[in-house]
């Protein structure tokens, strides 16, 4: 899948493949998710041992150093100002003390804690467009005090979806309301209206903090070709998105965005859909 995604997006950018740890990664990772539960995830494993963590998250000997090389994608991109990383497992719905949702570890709060702690950038914000409600970038972002005025998230997904949470008004069951917002939209949104939302709702909350970095947990399993939920865009609404992204945050204003791979399990459209985003965003540049 990889080398269809780099062969969909190659004439709109280039690659590189992350070779070892971000020298930082383990500091980042210290700042969201507690020390025990990092402790539990490096635990040795067995050369066969296959252990669950939640019903749906399972990990193996490899487990451990791979997530660790995701979320340094994530912070290499941060380190360039700017950059798509293209690693699995996800991460938005991983919590500061366990797993979830096929993550371990929530490599979008580790970027946006380390670009704000190394002091590269005063102010951050989040953008979620996975189909599924970002729960661990909202826990872990949002309940934690110190980030009011230096960062937000914003997450536009399907309602009453995996992890059953995120509904309009529940921002304060997770943090403070200052720093999230949770634009849930009704099972078969289609893209004018999923646009609609993403302009009218989700960036204007992110540009009213004049954040100086985006991240974006792009997820692209709001596809009506995704069988995980049940939004109906297509490759097209995410070239729309990203140039509804840009034109809020344009190259002028020298915003960087950093965007990670999140959701997406439809191997067919899933490097149309990543082509397609980021023409979008380099369509201003």
């Amino acid at each position: 899948m990889v080398e269809a995604i780099l062969g969909a997006t190659g004439e709109v950018c280039r690659s590189s493949e992350v070779r070892g740890l971000h020298p930082r990664v383990t500091s980042a990772l210290e700042k969201v998710h507690s020390r025990e539960y990092l402790a539990t995830l490096a635990r040795p494993m067995g050369e066969r041992e296959v252990r669950g963590l939640d019903p749906d998250t399972f990990v193996s000997r490899a487990s451990w150093n791979v997530t660790r090389l995701a979320t340094s994608a994530w912070l290499e991109a941060v380190d360039n100002r700017g950059g798509f990383a293209l690693a699995r497992p996800p991460g938005h719905h991983a919590k500061r003390g366990s797993a979830c949702g096929f993550g371990t570890l929530n490599h979008a709060a580790a970027a946006a804690r380390y670009a704000l702690d190394e002091d590269k950038f005063d102010r951050v914000g989040v953008l979620d467009i996975d189909v599924h409600f970002g729960n661990g970038c909202a826990s872990i972002l949002g309940g934690d005090e110190a980030l009011r005025g230096r960062a937000r998230y914003v997450s536009i997904h399907q309602d009453q979806a995996f992890p059953y949470t995120g509904g309009k008004g529940n921002e304060p069951k997770f943090g403070s309301s200052e720093i999230l917002k949770f634009v849930p939209l009704a099972p078969g949104t289609e893209g004018e209206d999923w646009l609609r939302a993403l302009e009218d709702e989700a960036l204007p909350f992110l540009a009213a903090l004049d954040p100086q970095l985006l991240i974006v947990c792009a997820g692209f399993d709001a596809l009506a070709t995704d069988t995980l939920a049940h939004l109906d865009l297509t490759p097209e609404d995410f070239y729309l998105g990203a140039r509804a992204i840009r034109r809020v945050f344009p190259p002028h204003q020298e915003v960087p965005i950093v965007s990670g791979l999140e959701g997406g399990y439809d191997t067919l459209n899933l490097p149309i859909a990543i082509a397609s985003y980021l023409k979008g965003l380099a369509c201003c540049i």
